[in-house]
C-alpha cells in the first residue's frame, strides 16, 4: 500500500467530531497536579478507552510531597476550592473571582485558613533578594513579574501575606496566567502563612499606577484550599504487535481549566487515535508487526514515575511521539505547528519518518500551475527543543519528538478554551502520528522507510552544512558529526528488522560515498575551558531541577544560576543535550562541546562552565 491511502484512510477514519467532544469533556476538569480534579480526569480516559476493548494498565503513585523519581521529589497532593482578590484602598473593586478564572490561585498556594487577609501592596519587580532590599514585606502584599516559585519562596521567608505575579509584556493582558508552586511538603508546612495567587498584565498596570502615584494600595484575598496526600494516575494502552516491542505515543493531560490546548488537545488526540487504531488495524490494514503503546500522564512526574516504578513499560519502546499542545486554531492564536527532532544524542530515522509524513499530509494543496503543493496550515521542522514528556525518554535513551504549536498567545491562560480549537488540527496530528508509527511498527514498509530515510539523511546532512558555511569551525564539525550520526541511524533497522541487514548495508555504502568529508579537516574545537581534556560523569543518574539546585546552593549562589538561564534561554536546551550525553557514559568535555557545537552551532562555553561548576559542587557531576 502507498504512503499516501495509509494517510487516506486513516484521516479518512479519525473524527475531528470525536476528538474535540472529547476535548471540551476533559477541559471541565481542573487538572493541577495532585488534585482530585485531576485523578478525575484520569478516570475519564481511563474508562474511555476501556470502552474501546482496550487491556488498560493504570501505574500509581502518591502526591505525598517527599517520593523522589529521578532524585526529583513530588509535589504534595492539593485541592482548591474558591478564592477572590479585591481592592481596598484607594476604593473598593473585586480584581478577580476563581469561579471566573481558575488560574487566579497558583497551583499548590496555602489557604487564607477561612478568613480574608488584607494588606498593602508592595512592588519588588523580578522578586530577586536585592529587589526585597530596604522593603518591608512583612503582613504584606508582593506584586511581581518574576519566577513563581522563587518569588514565593522569598517572599514567605520575609513573613508576606501573599504574592501577587503577573506576565510581563503579555500577548493578551487581560488574560491570567497560570503558574505552580510544586511544593512539598515540608514547603507547604515552611510556608503556610503566605498565599500566591495570580493576575491580568491590565490589573498589575491599574495597581502599580497607583504606586506611581504614591498612593497607598490595600488588598484583601480568600483562598480556600488545602494539602493533602493524593494519588497520581498513569494510563497506559497497548494495540499488541507480533514482535515484543513498541512504538509509544504520549500525551500529558494536566494543567488547570480549560487548558484547551495545553493539552486536552494532545490528550484527547490520542483518546481518538487509540479508536482508529482499534477500528482499522486488521480490517483496512494489516496487523501490526510492532505494537502501539498509549500513555496519559501528568507532565513530567507521571513520565518520571512511569520509567522509575516500570521500567519494562519503557524499556520496551523504540521510539516515542509526544503530543503537546496540536490543536491550535491558528488564526487566532498566532501559531505554529511544529515538528521538534529527536536531539543528535538520540538521532533517529524517526526523524526521517515523521518530516516524509507531515510533508504529504499537510502540503496538499495545489499551486496555480497544478504541480507544486501548498501547505495547509504554517508548519516547521525545528531541532529538539526541551519542555515536555518527550525530554524524560530521550534522557533515557529512547529517541523521541514533539509534535507542537508555537506560540500560542493563549499559552498557559485562563483563556487557553475549546474556542481556540481547529478540529482538524486534531486529525492532522492524529494521522502524522498514527501514520508515522504504522510505517515503522510494519515489515511491510521496511523498504519505503529505508528508502525515505536515505534520501531524507542526504537532505539533513546539506542543509545543516549549508546553516553553517559562514562558521568554518562549526562547518567542518558539523559535517564530520552528522556523517557519523547518518550512518548510525541507517544501523537501527538491523535492530528493527534483521532480515534488512544486507539491504541496509548496501546504503551505508552509498551514504559514504555520497556524505564527503575532505580529509585533513579536524574535528577540534578551541576550548579554552579550565575543563579541557577533563573527562565529566555524572555521579547517579538523576535529572537535573531548579528545586534540586535551591536545596544545595546559598541564596546567592542559586539568584546567580537563575539569571543566567533567565538572560540565555539556549543554555536549557545545551544542558538538557549535555546530560542526556552523560547520562549514556562519561563524556571528555572537549568531545561534549564539539557535540553541542555541531547540533546547535553555539555553545555559551563560558556560561555553560559555570552551570558545570555549580552540578560539580553540589555532587551532580564528578570529574574523572
Amino acid at each position: 500500500m502507498k504512503i499516501t491511502d495509509l494517510i487516506s484512510i486513516i484521516a479518512s477514519e479519525f473524527s475531528p467530531k470525536n476528538s474535540l467532544n472529547i476535548l471540551y469533556e476533559i477541559s471541565k476538569y481542573h487538572r493541577i497536579q495532585g488534585s482530585t480534579g485531576l485523578v478525575k480526569a484520569s478516570e475519564f480516559i481511563e474508562n474511555y478507552v476501556k470502552s474501546l476493548d482496550y487491556d488498560v494498565k493504570v501505574v500509581e503513585f502518591l502526591y505525598d510531597g517527599v517520593s523522589e523519581f529521578f532524585g526529583v521529589k513530588v509535589s504534595v497532593g492539593w485541592d482548591v476550592y474558591d478564592a477572590s482578590l479585591h481592592l481596598v484602598k484607594p476604593k473598593n473593586a473585586i480584581l478577580h473571582r476563581f469561579i471566573d478564572s481558575p488560574t487566579l490561585v497558583i497551583a499548590h498556594s496555602p489557604s487564607t485558613k477561612g478568613r480574608f487577609v488584607e494588606g498593602k501592596l508592595v512592588y519588588v519587580g523580578p522578586g530577586f533578594s536585592e529587589n526585597f532590599k530596604n522593603k518591608d514585606v512583612s503582613g504584606k502584599f508582593v506584586l511581581t513579574y518574576g519566577g513563581a516559585h522563587r518569588v514565593f519562596a522569598e517572599a514567605a521567608s520575609r513573613g508576606a501575606a501573599g504574592v501577587l505575579i503577573f506576565r510581563k509584556d503579555s500577548k493578551v493582558p487581560r488574560a491570567v496566567p497560570y503558574y505552580g508552586l510544586f511544593l512539598t511538603r515540608e514547603e507547604a508546612e515552611k510556608y503556610s502563612n503566605t498565599i500566591a495567587l495570580s493576575i491580568s498584565e491590565n490589573t498589575a498596570k491599574k495597581l502599580l499606577s497607583y504606586l506611581e502615584k504614591g498612593t497607598e494600595v490595600v488588598l484583601k484575598a480568600y483562598v480556600k484550599s488545602e494539602f493533602k496526600t493524593n494519588k497520581g494516575r498513569v494510563i497506559v494502552a497497548d494495540y499488541e504487535g507480533k514482535e515484543d516491542s513498541f512504538v509509544g505515543f504520549i500525551a500529558h493531560y494536566c494543567h488547570p481549566s480549560p487548558s484547551a490546548n495545553d493539552n486536552a488537545s494532545g490528550t484527547a488526540t490520542l483518546m481518538e487515535a487509540a479508536r482508529v487504531v482499534n477500528s482499522i488495524v486488521g480490517n483496512k490494514l494489516r496487523k501490526l508487526d510492532l505494537g502501539f503503546r498509549f500513555i496519559w500522564v501528568p507532565e513530567y512526574t507521571g513520565t518520571s514515575a512511569l520509567a522509575s516504578l516500570k521500567p519494562n513499560y519503557v524499556k520496551n519502546m523504540v521510539y516515542v511521539i509526544n503530543l503537546d499542545m496540536v490543536g491550535e486554531a491558528q488564526e487566532k492564536t498566532g501559531s505554529t505547528f511544529i515538528v521538534f527532532r529527536a536531539p543528535w544524542s538520540r538521532f533517529s530515522l524517526l526523524n526521517a519518518v515523521v518530516e516524509y509524513v507531515t510533508e504529504n499530509v499537510i502540503g496538499r494543496l495545489k499551486t496555480f500551475g497544478g504541480l507544486g503543493k501548498l501547505p495547509l496550515i504554517k508548519y516547521s521542522f525545528e531541532q529538539y527543543s526541551p519542555g515536555s514528556d518527550h525530554d524524560v525518554f530521550n534522557i533515557l535513551g529512547i529517541p523521541s519528538i514533539m509534535l507542537n504549536q508555537w506560540p500560542d498567545k493563549f499559552y498557559h491562560t485562563d483563556l487557553d478554551s475549546p474556542d481556540k480549537v481547529n478540529p482538524e488540527m486534531l486529525r492532522i496530528a492524529g494521522t502524522i502520528s498514527l501514520t508515522t508509527a504504522y510505517i515503522i511498527a510494519s515489515k511491510e514498509y521496511y523498504r519505503m522507510l529505508l528508502n525515505i530515510a536515505y534520501h531524507w539523511l542526504i537532505e539533513f546532512y546539506h542543509k545543516m552544512s549549508k546553516s553553517s558555511l559562514e562558521n568554518i569551525e562549526v562547518y567542518n564539525i558539523r559535517r564530520r558529526e552528522l556523517k557519523c550520526k547518518t550512518l548510525k541511524a541507517m544501523r537501527e533497522l538491523d535492530n528493527l528488522w534483521p532480515e534488512s541487514k544486507e539491504l541496509v548495508r548496501k546504503y551505508m555504502r552509498s551514504l559514504n560515498r555520497v556524505l564527503i568529508v575532505p580529509k585533513g579537516k579536524t574535528r577540534k574545537v578551541k576550548i579554552k575551558s579550565k575543563f579541557k581534556g577533563k573527562v565529566l560523569k555524572l555521579k547517579e543518574r538523576k535529572f537535573i531541577s531548579i528545586r534540586m539546585l535551591r536545596e544545595k546552593l546559598t541564596p546567592r549562589e542559586y539568584e546567580e544560576i537563575v539569571k543566567l538561564m533567565e538572560e540565555t534561554r539556549e543554555l536549557s536546551i545545551l544542558l538538557y543535550s549535555a546530560m542526556m550525553l552523560l547520562w549514556d557514559s562519561h563524556v571528555k568535555y572537549d568531545d561534549m562541546i564539539a557535540s553541542l557545537l555541531a547540533e546547535y552551532g553555539i555553545i555559551h562555553e563560558e556560561k555553560l562552565d559555570k552551570i558545570i561548576d555549580v552540578l560539580i559542587k553540589i555532587g551532580y557531576i564528578e570529574i574523572m
